[in-house]
């Protein structure tokens, strides 16, 4: 087999699993975001982000990743399933299922996000909030306020 004949099959392949993985199953929404994962515990984020490395692995490949026995990564495999992470994938002639993430296919665009992004670049112009220099979080808010107020007051100046 020639070298593009190889590389073809490869993109096929990863084009029909990112499809597997965006379609919604019998069931459920149409997948996760990398959004989601991030609020996962450690060691099932873990699971999650090298499962999407991986494409798709076995319980034994798994337990190997994550240096467990079997029956505890059974366990954390039987929670991603349940919370609609992971799905399984049954294979034909073979007794194991295999497992992969089920991704979003595709972003959903925010209604307004635009007043988000456009309050953080007038906050962007104050000095102090262009980096992260304070120690506690409330000298944080404490200065986001300030700002605020000396946009809304140079806002009022002007109408008068």
């Amino acid at each position: 087999m020639s070298e593009r004949e190889d590389r073809r099959r490869c993109n096929r392949r990863r084009e029909t699993m990112s499809k597997e993985q965006s379609e919604p199953s019998a069931g459920g929404q149409a997948g996760v975001m990398m959004v989601d994962v991030l609020a996962l515990p450690d060691e099932l984020r873990t699971i999650v982000t090298w499962l999407v490395r991986q494409g798709e692995a076995g319980l034994p490949e798994l337990a190997a990743h994550v240096e467990q026995d079997e029956a505890t990564a059974g366990t954390l495999l039987a929670d991603l399933v349940a919370q609609g992470f992971v799905q399984e994938v049954a294979e034909e002639g073979k007794g194991q299922p295999r497992y992969r993430v089920r991704l979003a296919a595709k972003l959903s665009i925010q209604p307004r996000r635009w007043v988000v992004e456009r309050t953080f670049g007038w906050l962007s112009r104050s000095r102090r909030l262009s980096k992260d220099y304070e120690r506690k979080v409330q000298t944080s808010e404490t200065l986001i306020q300030v700002a605020m107020i000396r946009l809304l007051l140079a806002r009022l100046g002007r109408r008068t």
